[in-house]
Formats: structure tokens, sequence, C-alpha cells
């Protein structure tokens, strides 16, 4: 009897057990994922999420797409905004041209005014072709043109200007054309055009010449055309000693007090009187 007793009591101890573990199975079952709330809370995208973000963003195709398309717009645009420059161009162009067959020395000039900053450099030497035309009447621009940024533009335009100074004979005017070509800085002007410039002094009187390459010498920097202006002061003043290569406070000295002496001042030239006749 006691032996049944206990069998029953273990049975309902494993029984009781058994519910226990079954209970706590089903109640964990329906409690909510604690990884999936993460999820969630983390940013990290759910299947259902991922779909609908699909939907709503561009393909790769479209992106691509959309590129091309505003690309040939802007292509299309240009091309429109150069054609139109380029029909201006021709426009004016042809005004320049027409004002060159009249021989219109004033809209010559007026029209390679126009021209002579376009940002084209071929342009640009049509308004040296303007101003070497027109003759004395161009010269300042052409000095200005000097000193393009393009080398091929300002050699051209220095080449036009040297061969109207040279033809010029008034000596005062050639000698402020000249101080008027150096005001762009004697150092932004190539070596060959420096050169050129510094022996249209020799056909000045010596005080005139002198003033003006003193005026040159004192904008220079560089070592080369500095000694080149000491030289040809040196050959006017003729000091007692050479001045070097380089511009002292001595040289200085010497050449201001050489250009105050009125002993070293040009005479005026002698004119012949038109009305004299020889003798019989």
């Amino acid at each position: 009897m006691s032996r049944f007793i206990y069998l029953c009591a273990g049975g309902g101890v494993l029984l009781a057990l058994v519910c226990i573990a079954v209970f706590f199975y089903i109640v964990k079952k329906n409690m909510p994922q604690p990884d999936r709330a993460n999820r969630g809370q983390t940013g990290e995208v759910q299947p259902g999420q991922q779909q609908a973000r699909a939907e709503d963003e561009p393909s790769a195709t479209n992106v691509v797409v959309e590129a091309v398309a505003t690309s040939t717009v802007k292509e299309a645009e240009a091309s429109r905004e150069d054609l139109e420059k380029q029909n201006a161009l021709e426009k004016f162009l042809e005004e320049w041209q027409s004002a060159m067959d009249d021989n219109d020395d004033a809209r010559i000039r007026a029209e390679s005014m126009k021209i002579m900053r376009h940002p084209d450099p071929e342009v640009r030497k049509h308004a040296v072709d303007g101003f070497s035309w027109i003759g004395a009447k161009g010269l300042v621009p052409l000095a200005e043109m000097m000193y393009d940024r393009n080398r091929s533009v300002a050699r051209q335009a220095a080449e036009a200007w040297m061969d109207e100074m040279r033809e010029m004979k008034d000596d005062a005017t050639k000698a402020e054309i000249l101080g008027l070509a150096a005001a762009g800085g004697v150092d932004r002007l190539d070596e060959e055009t420096f050169n050129e410039l510094l022996s249209l002094f020799d056909d000045l009187p010596e005080h005139l010449a002198a003033k003006q390459i003193y005026d040159l010498l004192q904008t220079s920097q560089k070592p080369d055309y500095i000694e080149s202006m000491l030289d040809a002061l040196g050959f006017i003043i003729q000091p007692d000693e050479p001045f070097g290569e380089t511009f002292t406070e001595e040289v200085k000295t010497i050449i201001e007090d050489w250009l105050k002496n009125p002993e070293n001042a040009d005479e005026p030239e002698d004119k012949e009187d038109g009305n004299d006749t020889d003798d019989d």
C-alpha cells in the first residue's frame, strides 16, 4: 500500500513539472521578439520597407536617361550661344572690313578699338591691321597692344608700331609716344621688342633721349634691361666712370645732374629758309 502511495505521489510531481514546462513554452512563444523590435529601432530595413523604398527610388536606368537628356539640353544651349556669338562676330568683322574698304580712318579706328580686347587672338590681330592701316592715328592703341597676353598678337603690334615710329620726323611727338609705349612696363616686353624700342631713341636729340630712357630705367626690375639702358645713357652722358650693371644712387645722381645742366640741353635745329637764293 505504501509503495502505491509513493508511486502516485511521484507521478503527480512529474505531471506538475510537465504542465509548468508547457505553460512557460506557450507564454514565451506569444511574447514579442526583442530582435525584431531592435531591428526596427536600429533602422535595419525590413523586407516590406525595402520593397516600398525601392518603388520610390529611381532606377539606375532612369538616372542615366535623365543625365543624358540634361547633357543634351546643355549642349544644345551652348551650341546656340556659340552660333549667336559667331554670327555677331561675323557681322562685326563685316563692318570692320567695310570701314577698311571706305578708307574711313575714324571708323577704322573705332571698329578696331572694339575688337582689340576680344577673347580670340585671331580677332585681335584684325585690330592690329586696322591701327597700322591708319598710320600715326593708330600708334597709341598699337603701343598698348604690344603688351597683349598673346605673344603672336603682341609681336605683330610691335612690328607695326616700330615701322610707323621709324617714319616719324617730329622729335617731341616721337619722344612722347615712346614714353606712352613704355607706360605698360618695359619688363613685360619680350627681349626683341625691348631692344627695338631702345634703338628708337638713337634718332632723338641726346637730352630728350636721355630723359626718356631715364624714365624707363626707373620702372624696370630686369637686370638685363637695366644694364642695356645704363649702357645707352652712358653713351650719351659720357660719365667719368662707366655706370656698370646696377642702377645705384650714385648713378642716379650723375644722370639727374646731367639732365639738369642747361649746357646739356638740346639746341634747336637750324631751319632752312626756303626763300634763300644764290647770288648771281
